[in-house]
């Protein structure tokens, strides 16, 4: 087992044992395995992540950990890396690009916007938020309805920086406003950043 699906399995272990309940169900779908992100989706827990170089979710039983059924890409698409759940519906995010999928893993709908590689997805109120970059050097964020067509979107980087990213976005209900938490480089060091935009994705600061 790879360490990476290892920490996803482990991180599965302690969901379970916050939601009262005990068990330990580790994945291996392929010869190359990642694990990088595990959402509470109904009776299930969603973990998304990749296999041989594609995108991979795996549905398993909350109360027992036991393996329901899972969705891969296409080859070489790509891994996902985030998830959210509103509702009956679950997003993923990553280098396949954004999707939404029922709880059968029927795919609702996908969007893969050219230049953008997504790191991160919320959903909150009857909105899907995604962040991660555009043209490999500016950070990204977007904010989506419920079936994915686009609201708002921007970009962000400073003239004297090489390149900024984000890695999370999340959603202040009181305020409206949007977080994305990520990194930039100086081209001296790699530091952290956090912007905050307003709910038409605005810069506030």
């Amino acid at each position: 087992m790879s360490r990476a699906l290892l920490l996803a399995a482990l991180t599965l272990a302690a969901l379970a044992l916050a939601l009262d309940v005990s068990w330990f169900r580790p994945l291996k779908p392929g010869d190359y395995n990642e694990g990088f992100s595990a959402c509470a989706f109904g009776d299930y827990v969603a973990v998304v992540g990749g296999t041989d170089g594609r995108g991979y979710v795996a549905l398993l039983r909350r109360d027992s950990g036991s393996f329901v059924k899972e969705w891969r890409g296409e080859e070489r698409s790509g891994y996902f890396f985030s998830c959210a759940v509103s509702g009956d519906v679950l997003y993923v995010a990553g280098e396949p690009g954004l999707y939404a999928f029922d709880r059968d893993l029927n795919v609702l709908y996908a969007v893969s916007p050219e230049g953008v590689r997504y790191n991160a997805v919320a959903a909150v109120g009857g909105y899907v938020y995604a962040a991660g970059y555009y043209d490999y050097d500016k950070l990204y964020i977007e904010k989506r309805t419920a079936d994915l067509a686009l609201v708002a979107n921007a970009t962000y980087i400073k003239d004297e920086w090489h390149l900024a990213e984000a890695y999370g976005v999340a959603v202040d209900p009181s305020t409206g406003y949007v977080w994305a938490v990520g990194r930039y480089d100086d081209g001296d060091y790699e530091r952290p950043l956090i912007l905050i935009f307003d709910s038409n994705l605005r810069l506030v600061r």
